[in-house]
Parts: C-alpha cells; sequence; structure tokens
C-alpha cells in the first residue's frame, strides 16, 4: 500500500491487525489493477507479484 500512497507500514499493521491478510492483500490486489498499465506508478515491474502476509502478535 505504501508504493500506490495508500499508507504506510503502521497503517498496513493496524489493516491486518483489525481485518486480517487477506483484506490486506485484497486492497494491494485492487489497486494494482486499478493501474494495470503500470502508468502512475513506474517503481512497479510488473502488474504484480506472489503475495503472502502473516500477522503474529505476542
Amino acid at each position: 500500500m505504501e508504493k500506490f500512497g495508500e499508507g504506510d507500514w503502521a497503517d498496513c499493521f493496524a489493516l491486518v491487525r483489525k481485518e486480517g491478510a487477506a483484506e490486506l492483500i485484497g486492497r494491494v490486489r485492487a489497486l494494482e489493477r486499478a493501474d494495470a498499465e503500470e502508468r502512475t506508478y513506474l517503481r512497479r515491474s510488473k502488474t504484480h507479484d506472489d503475495a503472502t502476509a502473516v500477522y503474529v502478535e505476542w
């Protein structure tokens, strides 16, 4: 989400804590699809990569 200007790491952790890892990945995928031609965020080398998110709180 940081790359898309939609939040920082703290925002990502808060989202995962509240809504789960699948929601984080879903939001990133939606941002990627919205910029499918990779014109807005030129730092991307491809439309999307594999995605894994794990959150553990002790």
